[in-house]
């Protein structure tokens, strides 16, 4: 393939797609009663009518149109129009809504996106299994009380089960909940599908972490133990939802540990004023020092008879060097940060 022709085919997959998402936005904001500009359509089907026209020579093996630029450039303006007029929404994924509603099918109950389907399958395999492992005659309040240390063998692996399953179905509900908001708002992007998935594996780490690690009590008694059982998969199911709650708490349990060996923040902070104010008084007292030198000087010419000139000259210097003093005391000096120029 030439050059030429490598490029000719770009530009002719470019006004497909321009196309295909200027449809789109059309239908969008028809069905969303939006007021089109009053030109937007009649440079529309002239558009179009030309881009269809080079297309049919495209498929006949003729050489594309000369006009064919500018119908591109006429229709880049046409779409960047109705991106304005359908904003937040975006261009692309209105296309791809659009797409997947034409499509219909059985699967389409399940959402209006493959990835979202999948979302909803996940959801779904995790509710049946909370369902199922459920119903074992292992899961009980006594052996999710002893989750962490008292259980072995088969018996702690369906308890793990039973709290990845809660964990499971808090994830794909948050995963879900946040798809369906860029769904409704069309700005849902597929580029970020697999940042969902990722979501899902993190809530089921964090949900596990939160249900096995917390500790609910001693479980001696039988009131205490059947709290733990009953917070368990709450603990897992809320772990899973709120990743950032379990990050957050992670962290603050890193930045206490690395408090005792850093000292205290309080005290940090005191060494760094003190340092800020040692400097600022050093800058003060070389001001001083610089003072009296051209009062001395001053001395002297009055002394040896100088001229109003030089006196003139000598006063300058002196209310010269009086400001400056004063702006090295009013300016406070910033302190390194012992621990350097990054931040953690």
């Amino acid at each position: 393939m030439t050059p030429a022709t490598a490029h000719d085919a770009f530009e002719a997959q470019v006004l497909a797609q321009m196309q295909a998402q200027t449809h789109a936005m059309l239908r969008h904001a028809l069905a969303n009663g939006l007021e089109l500009p009053p030109r937007l359509l009649s440079d529309l089907r002239g558009v179009e009518a030309a881009a269809g026209g080079a297309a049919g020579e495209a498929a006949r093996g003729a050489a594309p149109a000369a006009a064919h630029g500018p119908d591109l450039a006429r229709l880049a303006e046409t779409h960047a129009q109705l991106a304005r007029l359908v904003a937040p929404a975006l261009p692309g994924t209105l296309c791809l809504l659009q797409r997947q509603v034409e499509r219909g099918g059985f699967a389409s109950a399940l959402g209006p996106l493959d990835n979202i389907r999948w979302l909803t399958v996940a959801a779904i395999v995790f509710v049946l299994s909370f369902m199922l492992i459920g119903m074992s005659p292992e899961i009980n309040a006594e052996n999710l009380a002893q989750v962490t240390y008292g259980l072995r063998g088969t018996r702690q692996l369906v308890v793990m089960a039973f709290l990845l399953s809660a964990a499971g179905m808090g994830s794909t509900f948050q995963a879900l909940f946040r798809a369906l908001d860029y769904v409704q708002r069309a700005t849902y992007d597929p580029v970020h599908d697999a940042s969902y998935w990722i979501r899902v594996g993190l809530g089921l780490v964090a949900g596990l972490l939160l249900a096995t690690l917390t500790p609910l009590g001693d479980g001696q008694e039988v009131s205490s133990s059947q709290a733990q059982g009953f917070g368990r998969p709450v603990l897992a199911l809320l772990g899973g939802f709120s990743v950032q709650l379990v990050h957050r708490v992670l962290q603050r349990m890193v930045n206490a540990v690395q408090s005792l060996f850093e000292g205290d923040p309080g005290e940090r902070q005191r060494q760094r004023e003190s340092l800020s104010q040692a400097a600022a008084q050093q800058d003060v007292s070389q001001a001083r020092i610089e003072l009296a030198a051209e009062l001395v000087q001053l001395r002297n010419l009055v002394a040896q008879g100088a001229s109003p000139d030089q006196l003139h000259a000598a006063l300058g210097r002196l209310a010269g060097g009086l400001l400056g003093a004063t702006e090295a005391a009013a300016t406070p000096t910033a302190a390194p940060d012992p621990r350097g120029s990054h931040s953690g």
